[in-house]
């Protein structure tokens, strides 16, 4: 779980700077009134909800992903989580940037939850031989992100153990966090 702080650490500045770095890049070097740099935002996350439609049969990425979380945690969605959390994490810094309203706190949940199922996923492979959950990672991994992204972290301690009433979660969550 120290590991994984960490590497929640660092998405959560990736997460964070991305955003901004969208956002000075379409306000600066994107010509245009604010409508056309907004259209060339959205312009390839419809190309990428497209795909993962044509794909997948479910656009994942679009929206708040409560449904993906929800599959991340019920070991639904294992095939694709470094997937979809790169292309959330695009997604999110493309509408952002390019001036759509939105927030951080669902996106932090949704990359919380891919990575770290991933990072479950990864260890079960490594050490099969342990009792290891990646549905106990991906919720330890959502804490993580938004306590990192938002610098709340006790808040995301709570609110996440609010979601789960799982109390063999909360340690685990708070040494992430």
């Amino acid at each position: 779980y120290i590991l994984l702080g960490i590497l929640m650490g660092l998405v959560s500045l990736t997460y964070i700077r991305s955003v901004y770095w969208f956002e000075d890049f379409f306000e600066k070097r994107v010509p245009g009134n604010y409508y056309f740099r907004h259209m060339l935002g959205m312009l390839p996350v419809g190309i990428m909800l497209y795909v993962l439609l044509s794909t997948t049969g479910h656009y994942h990425v679009e929206g708040v992903g409560y449904a993906t979380v929800q599959d991340v945690l019920s070991g639904h969605a294992s095939s694709l989580l470094i997937v979809l959390f790169v292309l959330k994490l695009l997604a999110t810094s493309l509408t952002l940037g390019s001036g759509a309203s939105g927030g951080v706190f669902s996106p932090a949940l949704f990359l919380g939850a891919t990575l770290g199922g991933f990072y479950g996923l990864v260890l079960h492979y490594i050490l099969p031989a342990l009792p290891i959950d990646p549905a106990a990672f991906a919720v330890t991994g959502m804490a993580a992100v938004v306590g990192g992204s938002t610098g709340a972290a006790l808040a995301a301690i709570v609110m996440i153990f609010e979601m789960t009433l799982d109390y063999t979660v909360i340690i685990p969550i708070t040494i992430t966090v």
